[in-house]
């Protein structure tokens, strides 16, 4: 999911949220817990009831990351393109051991939202402007890299332009 997308989910969206609910579908039950928690219904308007695939399924779970922005409140407040600080030393929070589990995805994808201005679109893009606060959010793109996997994984390895809805 795009910087812009994960601005117009929490801006409240709809077609947003929808087309990023679409592209995610497959891949839902790797955070199945985090998804239910946050409210995630189904068509009927019941709780979600996804079983999790997490565990078995790591390396195709991890590009399917982005799809958490559907977990973010929604929030009408216009924002600034202006990162924040890290609070945490992101090169341990976003570590391949503590992707290891769906909430440590979580509170990788959850710190690294504070600089995603920094890896925005060129047009909505803070970089240039903020390098020294962007570059301490390097430890991020490893949630962007969505590693390898087979045919045979479940579920399927996530849309080639997850990261452009």
């Amino acid at each position: 999911t795009s910087p812009t997308s994960k601005n117009l989910i929490v801006g409240g969206n709809l077609a947003a949220k929808v087309q990023c609910l679409t592209a995610c579908e497959p891949g839902l039950c790797c955070y199945a817990d985090i998804l239910r928690n946050s409210g995630l219904i189904d068509s009927s308007g019941n709780p979600a009831d996804i079983q999790s695939c997490f565990d078995s399924n790591r390396d195709v779970c991890g590009g399917y990351s982005g799809c958490l922005a559907l977990t973010l409140p929604v929030n009408t407040e216009p924002s600034l393109l202006v990162p924040e600080i890290p609070t945490q030393d992101l090169s341990i929070l976003c570590s391949a051991e503590s992707r290891a589990t769906p909430s440590g995805v979580l509170n990788c994808f959850n710190e690294c939202q504070k600089g995603s201005c920094c890896t925005a679109s060129p047009l909505e893009s803070c970089f240039d402007e903020f390098q020294d606060i962007c570059g301490q959010y390097g430890p991020c793109q490893a949630m962007l890299d969505a590693s390898g996997g087979d045919a045979s994984d479940l579920p399927p390895r996530p849309p080639a332009n997850l990261d452009l809805l």
